[in-house]
């Protein structure tokens, strides 16, 4: 075995390491609940079973990752992962904004600020991520944006753990693959050299992303009901997942999508 080989397979065994621990925590998460150890989950098995399905797919995403991660560097390209490198470090000071703005007026409107403070910690994020597919409309653009925004995070958040991996994973992994079943990523729609994009392309970019940013926010809920013991609504989840996570997300999709089109126009 070369070198070259060898560094490939580097994350791998790290990789493996992960899916042991997540199949664990849901061995503990399931002998919890059948012993009646997690309040508030009893009328709502639903909980649970969506925790375990993401700590499955977040297993299964680590692994993608770590087989696919140098062939989609390779693909993209040293003018591909400064775009995406400019974009994202945009994108995380947004949400790092948008983070101390929920701080500061969170004593005024409770667990409710996620629906003023959600234009910009969920609109313009995904208007930024639909410009940098627009861009890039290539399976794994979504990939490196969260492994760099993860990275950031972890740099200057200070905020890597269990959970951090558990949702850039879960994120990654439906995000990756809603793109590809909506045809965004895989399709040729936004590889047309028009000047600006058809209605059907804005739409199906505003729905294809507005699921991806709201499939992991609804997974996001699940899991703090389960880990933290936090008794959360179910009009709640169901509200926080469709009017920040869907909604504002889908109409900054579609701002994003017209923008990409311009910057394309501009690059030629």
């Amino acid at each position: 075995m070369n070198s070259t080989t060898a560094r490939r397979r580097t994350p791998l065994p790290l990789s493996l390491l992960y899916v042991g621990l997540v199949a664990a925590l849901a061995w503990a998460f399931i002998a919890k609940f059948r012993a009646n150890d997690l309040p508030g989950l009893q009328d709502r098995p639903w909980v649970l079973g969506l925790v375990i399905a993401s700590l499955a797919i977040s297993a299964a995403g680590w692994i993608g990752v770590a087989l696919v991660l140098r062939r989609v560097l390779d693909a993209v390209g040293v003018e591909g992962l400064a775009t995406i490198g400019l974009i994202s470090g945009l994108h995380f000071a947004v949400s790092y904004t948008a983070v101390l703005f929920a701080t500061m007026l969170r004593p005024l409107f409770g667990p409710f600020v996620i629906f003023v403070t959600g234009l910009g910690d969920e609109g313009i994020p995904c208007l930024l991520l639909a410009v940098l597919i627009t861009l890039l409309p290539r399976p794994g653009t979504l990939m490196l944006t969260y492994l760099t925004l993860f990275t950031l995070n972890c740099v200057f958040g200070g905020s890597f753990g269990l959970i951090q991996l558990l949702f850039v994973t879960i994120s990654i992994a439906l995000g990756e693959g809603i793109l590809a079943a909506m045809r965004v990523t895989t399709g040729e729609s936004l590889r047309q050299t028009g000047a600006s994009p058809s209605p059907a392309i804005v739409w199906r970019m505003a729905v294809a992303v507005g699921l991806v940013n709201a499939a992991p926010l609804l997974v996001q809920y699940c899991v703090y009901q389960v880990m933290y013991r936090l008794e959360l609504a179910t009009w709640f989840i169901a509200a926080g997942t469709l009017i920040p996570g869907f909604l504002y997300g889908g109409i900054g999709a579609a701002i994003g999508t017209l923008l990409g089109f311009r910057l394309r126009r501009i690059a030629r």
